[in-house]
């Protein structure tokens, strides 16, 4: 009896331990995430003060239609990109603490409203979506439309200059699920960064590809709100990526 009170005591105490470990690591994860979304937050917020202050310059001075007009559309475009971010911080936010509510949902189908949702975007680049046959899968219709269409969006983002995008969605079903594949011929991302492009607030390019970082951690978020994970393969320097995620047959107790 004596023994088996000590076995339990190392166990709890293990447990603790254990626990404490993970606090410990979730407290640092957040204050890092804190402390990127303050920082991600300054420069667009003091772009709008310094631009306003010439704005308000050039209205006291009278400098002229074209002067102002200038300057309002860099107030305007520093205030659409702050829009952008807390959007994406909102959605982020939200998936973390929205209930998973599967439903059969085809495929194709929810493909056919991505396009239209991003249609101005596939006009822009000229942009080429090519998709195999796609299954009838149980997951929150809402959710998997926005880890389809940031799948979708990032990759033809992140293409190559000059040309255009090329992007195929494969999918198919295995033992445990689903597997999923959305493959381009963009950037790429250098193999040393591929852990970092899933991190909150993660940019990995410069600022000539639109984007606030969220992107991919969103869409990690959903795939193991539905019990499942998801990764990328990339060799970098042009190459193209391709992102890979598994679902089950049935999302798992922590996404109900």
């Amino acid at each position: 009896a004596v023994m088996t009170d000590i076995t339990e005591r190392q166990k709890g105490e293990r447990e603790r331990e254990r626990l404490v470990a993970e606090l410990t690591r979730s407290n640092e994860a957040l204050a890092r995430f804190s402390y990127t979304v303050a920082h991600d937050l300054q420069a667009p917020v003091r772009t709008v003060k310094n631009f306003a202050e010439l704005l308000a310059r050039d209205l006291a001075g009278d400098l002229g239609k074209a002067k102002t007009s200038e300057h309002l559309a860099f107030v305007q475009g520093a205030a659409s990109g702050m829009e952008r971010l807390i959007q994406n911080l909102l959605r982020y936010a939200q998936v973390g603490e929205a209930p998973v509510r599967p439903e059969w949902v085809p495929i194709s189908e929810l493909l056919s409203e991505v396009k239209l949702s991003i249609s101005a975007l596939l006009s822009e680049t000229h942009a080429r979506i090519e998709a195999g046959d796609l299954p009838k899968i149980y997951v929150d219709r809402t959710q998997f439309q926005q880890l389809l269409q940031n799948l979708l969006v990032n990759a033809i983002n992140y293409r190559l200059p000059g040309n255009e995008p090329h992007v195929s969605l494969i999918a198919e079903t295995i033992d445990t699920g689903w597997s999923f594949a959305v493959i381009d011929r963009g950037q790429g991302i250098e193999p040393e960064h591929l852990d970092r492009a899933f991190t909150p607030l993660t940019r990995l390019h410069g600022p000539e590809v639109p984007g606030t970082g969220l992107g991919l951690a969103l869409c990690r978020a959903i795939v193991e709100r539905h019990g499942g994970r998801i990764w990328a393969e990339s060799a970098g320097n042009g190459k193209g990526t391709t992102i890979r995620f598994v679902l089950p047959h049935t999302p798992s107790p922590v996404g109900t």
